[in-house]
């Protein structure tokens, strides 16, 4: 009987060293904590950025730059079809330039341009390409009448355009090689003076007052 006597606290000492090699009482756990989840922080979604509406300036620089297209292509198909345009009169050009969107001075220009051409009876073979056409200094006025003799009234730009010719060919009305007395010009920079005259198409328009021509200074 002495021997179950001490049976008793012999097995409870193994299970404390047991329980001891398991890790012991949960207090004397060294395991860090699992961190509780924390608040969402996640961004929340916002709608794209919505595109602004042109100002006035921006809708003139795109007027200014349709002009200029018209102009150029006006510009190409008479130097092109130079014989079906040329007359015996001396004011055929005043009539072919009188529909583009040029005045005074730049319209000028112009006549006498094209004039040469068909004095001297050539035609361009191909087209120029338009390396850049830059517009800037577009000021807006916002009088109610303009008056094209008070440049208070009237809105105006300046704008600036390279035309590389190098792939251009002179021919005379048979169609043969011109022989031209120098080398033609390879470069044409054109720097223009614009103002919007109401009176030019159906709603008004933008036109080219004033026009200065730099030859082979080549397009950067």
């Amino acid at each position: 009987m002495r021997q179950k006597r001490y049976l008793i606290p012999a097995v409870t000492a193994a299970m404390m060293l047991v329980v001891a090699a398991c890790g012991g009482d949960d207090a004397d756990d060294d395991t860090p904590p699992v961190a509780e989840p924390t608040e969402d922080t996640t961004p929340e979604l916002t709608a794209p950025p919505q595109p602004t509406e042109p100002t006035e300036e921006e809708l003139a620089e795109e007027d200014i730059q349709a002009a200029f297209e018209r102009l150029v292509v006006a510009w190409e198909d008479t130097k092109i079809n130079t014989s079906d345009y040329a007359t015996d009169e001396s004011g055929w050009a005043i009539e072919v330039v009188e529909s583009w969107p040029v005045y005074g001075d730049a319209g000028l220009e112009f006549e006498n341009w094209i004039s040469v051409w068909g004095t001297v009876g050539i035609e361009q073979v191909g087209d120029s390409d338009v390396a850049f056409h830059t517009v800037k200094d577009v000021e807006l006025s916002d009088a109610e009448q303009v008056d094209l003799s008070d440049d208070e009234t009237v809105s105006t730009a300046t704008s600036t355009a390279c035309l590389d010719q190098r792939n251009l060919e002179l021919v005379d009305y048979n169609g043969d090689p011109y022989d031209a007395p120098s080398d033609p010009a390879q470069f044409q920079t054109w720097r223009m003076t614009w103002q919007f005259h109401p009176s030019f198409g159906d709603d008004g328009g933008w036109v080219v007052v004033d026009i200065a021509l730099t030859v082979d200074e080549p397009c950067e």
